[in-house]
């Protein structure tokens, strides 16, 4: 597998792996391997099988549905070091999104069987997939508590804040 050092310190920090020893992600990454994908690469549908979550190591994905009119609602944009998708290995309807590389970029594919198989065999990656959980489900209150209470304009600042890096100094 081909991780850097920091970027292995950074996965052993995402909730989701923050509970594990240094042996056990070890073990965890043999079974993953690191993907790069082109800007506007399908990394799957909605309804797709749910194979494998991922961990962003460099780039940009969005999630997204389609609407009925074929219109496409963006639900999320996930960056470097966020986890996307595990939530999914335990729902049969399979991905309840679609998922697109926004730019270049590396993704850690972590297969759902072996995942799930590690989390009945490890009760502490078992805790700390609850604990990730609880994060997103914190995140995606507060994003709904902004959707209804927050203009547009703010919705839009707040995206800008999150997603468009550094002002450039003049």
């Amino acid at each position: 597998m081909n991780l850097s050092a920091q970027e292995i310190a950074r996965l052993h920090a995402l909730p989701l792996f923050a509970g594990l020893s240094a042996d056990s992600l070890r073990d965890l990454l043999g079974d993953c391997a690191v993907r790069m994908h082109g800007k506007r690469k399908t990394l799957f549908l909605q309804g797709d099988p749910a194979t494998h979550f991922f961990v962003v190591l460099s780039g940009w994905v969005k999630l997204f549905r389609l609407r009925p009119d074929g219109a496409e609602v963006v639900v999320e944009i996930f960056g470097p070091g966020e986890s996307f998708a595990e939530g999914a290995m335990h729902m049969p309807e399979g991905y309840p999104v679609s998922a697109e590389m926004v730019e270049d970029g590396r993704l850690l594919a972590v297969p759902t069987a072996a995942f799930g198989e590690r989390v009945r065999q490890d009760p502490n990656l078992a805790i700390s997939m609850l604990a990730s959980m609880a994060v997103r489900l914190k995140e995606l209150v507060n994003r709904i508590e902004k959707k209804e209470t927050q203009t547009a304009a703010q919705r839009v600042a707040d995206f800008l804040l999150k997603f468009g890096g550094p002002a450039p100094r003049t």
